[in-house]
């Protein structure tokens, strides 16, 4: 009876159940920002993917353009079954032949 009486003047039932409430969203919040957090994470980590492969072909002097060319003419080489690797060899031969003239 003494415990009823103390919870009685220390807690409400309605504070009590405010409490509860204000936790449940709380934790709602929390989920959402969670959630929106995921998402904005995948976004930065796409946008630095996009960024390093942009700058790859900066560094070797090669604009965009060049990069698109290029993949054009390897997807067309695969189309008509062209094999990479003895495209990539016949293109060195080329280039070392040309070294010496």
């Amino acid at each position: 009876m003494l415990v009823a009486y103390v919870f009685k003047r220390c807690c409400n039932y309605n504070d009590v159940k405010q409490k509860l409430e204000e936790k449940k969203k709380i934790e709602e919040e929390l989920r959402e920002a969670d959630t929106l957090l995921k998402k904005k994470n995948v976004s930065i980590e796409a946008l630095n993917e996009h960024i390093q492969l942009n700058q790859k072909p900066n560094e070797h002097g090669l604009s965009r353009k060049y990069i698109e060319k290029l993949l054009n003419l390897v997807e067309n080489a695969k189309e008509y079954g062209f094999d990479a690797k003895r495209i990539t060899g016949k293109l060195r031969k080329i280039k070392r032949l040309e070294k010496f003239t």
